[in-house]
């Protein structure tokens, strides 16, 4: 009776030891709070939505201002990658694939919200700013639509980001405002000569049609 005690107690410490190490779930990196907080449950879900191409579902946890964008997809040198730095293209791409599956308006609000204030840098910035440009150009009148509801000063920071990323007035960027212009201009030249002083004013384009021409 002692020696089966005794063995049963032996079980129960070897147990005990192997639950003890087991190492603790690893944390996100996450920084922000408060409205800006990304919490682990969104990343995750932002995971199994894609995974399981639910697109309601990845609408509604893709991040919804600029700060929680890059908290989840940005690359920080001093810390490094944030929790979906690895799948940022397939990520961003997929978020801009909303036709049929949410209403164009209630899309364009929300990347107007990640958008305005927005500072271009590489990677995941530059995959959102490439298929936001692709939608003006696509899709203009319905941009313009809530542009003019919009404070100036926001409207012209989301201008900044559509064409910063590159040092110099390049062919790449002059292209860029071309198509853009063109777009809005035939629907409303006013905003369109917005979009002109904004260009002008990062690139330094000292002729006032030098970007038109």
């Amino acid at each position: 009776m002692i020696k089966i005690s005794l063995i049963s107690f032996i079980c129960c410490l070897v147990l005990s030891c192997n639950v003890s190490k087991k190492e603790p779930p690893k944390k996100v990196n996450v920084e922000l709070t408060g409205k800006n907080s990304v919490s682990n449950d969104t990343i995750e879900n932002l995971r199994l939505s894609f995974k399981k191409k639910d697109y309601k579902m990845f609408f509604d946890f893709f991040p919804c201002s600029f700060s929680q964008f890059l908290n989840i997809y940005g690359f920080d040198d001093k810390n490094g990658a944030k929790p979906l730095y690895e799948v940022y293209e397939d990520h961003v791409n997929y978020f801009f694939e909303c036709e049929g599956h949410i209403g164009q308006k209630e899309f364009i609000n929300k990347i107007y919200g990640i958008v305005k204030n927005a500072v271009w840098e590489a990677d995941a910035p530059t995959i959102l700013q490439d298929n936001l440009t692709l939608l003006i150009i696509k899709s203009p009148k319905e941009i313009l639509s809530l542009l003019t509801i919009k404070p100036k000063k926001e409207v012209e920071s989301f201008w900044i980001f559509v064409f910063d990323g590159s040092s110099t007035y390049d062919l790449q960027n002059k292209e860029k405002f071309k198509k853009i212009y063109s777009k809005i201009n035939a629907l409303n030249p006013k905003q369109a000569e917005l979009i002109k002083q904004v260009f002008e004013k990062m690139y330094n384009v000292k002729d006032s049609h030098k970007a038109e021409d």
